[in-house]
């Protein structure tokens, strides 16, 4: 690597030493990429190992010289609240915050023609799940708001050719809305990672979606005649609808997860039948709410074969009878993988029988189930646990099934199931066996009542504290006068041409 710069390195300091080639790659090692951090499941990453660039960068001229001629190392573009810059408009008297695009611009430029991984988490930690839109005495408003996301958007969009992951995280759904008018149509060629999430499962619960005079469903389809393939490999939606149509072109999806949504924007079984028959030959995770759709006329639509499935899980908030699992429209030889859950709101009275979705696997081998606040009668219960080698049970409102010996079982973890003191412990560990591994999960002091039980790993969880969250520092820095990106000694250096030195 030859860049024309010409300057002493710092004396006795070995990794100085080392080729620039070499430094480079080391550099390139520590983006936080989903690929370099084997996420293929979720296109999440650590906003602090986002930083990692500049971090190196303001180690010393030599490296920072290294890193600025490391395009891979300046893929990662993340904007949470942090990053929003507040100033004072004397005409108002008021303060205003201002999402200061300096930070994208610059990493877009040095990353080249890299292709780019986004995360924009617009989360408020100090969010009440009030939203003015829905509540007209609500005064919250989100600091990560529409002119925000507007903002970062329109940054990005002349790179969405160069796009390889984009995750947008909202509280509310207004700077949601903003990033959907402004993406679609989506045509990102490169695009593999999709994460939409509208983090407030409460308004999912709703008959209707709200706020209703922004509904505005994320549009798959930039151009129907494209004879181009889609890269998407992984997406998920919580909260956030989508024209269902376009997702039923041939896709070569791995993971899909389609959940937290209100009734009048799900996907009917007719649309959940056609995405699932475009990704059928490649899924291999898939995260649906068995929701009932009184429009499906039994036998109508033939079972969907996916031969990849390993893991499926499964969400309800009612007694269904015609849902996506009962209706038998899943055949999955190579499902390993179950997690069955209650979504029921916290406030409804009664608890939905699971026992018509459990049912349907009972005569599946599976390796490991997951239920979480499952009703069920016992015999179902039990049906489905027979031969399966991890069992994991939380917020159950029995576990009567393991008080029977019989059960092939590796690993059993209980967390926060009712009737679980010490004496069902014991039964329970007699029922299964020494073999077995227990973990108890409680939480607070609750865990007094276990101790000293024999061959049961015990954890405890400290109970909820609405303590102050820890504010995460700005990267002002980076842009004041010396930082990384505006230090004058070093750019004039940098602009004059001399004889390059390794």
């Amino acid at each position: 690597m030859s860049t024309g710069i010409s300057y002493k390195l710092r004396p006795g300091i070995p990794v100085d030493s080392l080729p620039v080639e070499l430094l480079s790659y080391i550099f390139a090692l520590t983006a936080p990429s989903p690929h370099t951090h084997g996420m293929t499941t979720d296109a999440l990453f650590d906003v602090d190992l986002a930083r990692t660039p500049t971090r190196l960068s303001s180690v010393c001229r030599h490296w920072r010289r290294i890193a600025w001629e490391t395009p891979t190392l300046w893929t990662t573009l993340s904007a949470t609240i942090g990053s929003l810059h507040e100033f004072f408009v004397p005409q108002t008297g008021k303060r205003r915050t201002l999402f200061d695009t300096s930070h994208f611009s610059a990493y877009l430029k040095l990353s080249r023609n890299r292709p780019i991984d986004i995360l924009i988490d617009a989360r408020d930690p100090q969010y009440d799940f009030g939203e003015p839109d829905l509540d007209p005495y609500c005064s919250y408003t989100p600091p990560f708001a529409e002119p925000h996301m507007y903002a970062a958007i329109r940054t990005l969009l002349p790179h969405m050719s160069r796009w390889r992951t984009l995750s947008i995280m909202t509280d509310t759904w207004r700077p949601m809305h903003m990033a959907i008018q402004l993406l679609n149509p989506l045509d990102a060629p490169l695009l593999e990672h999709l994460t939409l999430m509208r983090c407030n499962d409460y308004i999912s619960h709703a008959p209707n979606f709200e706020p209703a005079r922004y509904t505005r469903p994320l549009n798959f389809h930039a151009n129907p005649n494209s004879q181009r393939q889609s890269s998407l490999r992984h997406l998920t939606l919580r909260g956030v609808p989508a024209a269902w149509p376009t997702l039923s072109a041939p896709l070569h999806l791995q993971t899909l997860d389609i959940s937290s949504l209100a009734a009048s924007v799900r996907p009917s079984l007719r649309e959940m039948h056609a995405m699932l028959s475009a990704c059928a030959p490649t899924l291999c995770r898939l995260r649906v709410l068995n929701d009932a759709d009184v429009s499906y006329i039994p036998g109508s639509l033939p079972p969907i074969s996916l031969p990849a499935l390993t893991h499926l899980t499964i969400g309800f908030r009612s007694d269904v009878c015609s849902g996506l699992v009962q209706a038998g429209l899943v055949d999955a030889p190579c499902l390993q993988n179950l997690t069955v859950e209650c979504e029921t709101h916290p406030g409804d009275v009664g608890v939905p029988d699971a026992s018509g979705i459990l049912a349907c696997f009972g005569d599946v081998d599976l390796e490991s189930v997951t239920l979480k606040a499952v009703y069920a009668s016992r015999t179902v219960l039990r049906e489905v646990c027979e031969g399966v080698k991890h069992l994991e049970m939380e917020r159950m409102p029995n576990v009567d099934c393991l008080l029977e010996p019989g059960l092939s079982l590796e690993t059993l973890t209980l967390c926060e199931c009712e009737g679980v003191d010490r004496v069902t412990m014991q039964k329970i560990r007699q029922a299964v066996g020494r073999s077995v591994l227990i973990s108890l999960h409680v939480v607070g002091d609750g865990g007094e009542v276990f101790e000293g039980l024999e061959d049961v790993v015990v954890y405890r969880t400290a109970e909820y504290s609405d303590e102050e969250e820890v504010e995460l520092p700005s990267e002002d820095e980076a842009y004041c006068l010396g930082g990384t990106f505006n230090d004058p000694v070093f750019d004039a250096m940098y602009m004059q041409p001399s004889v390059a030195t390794r």
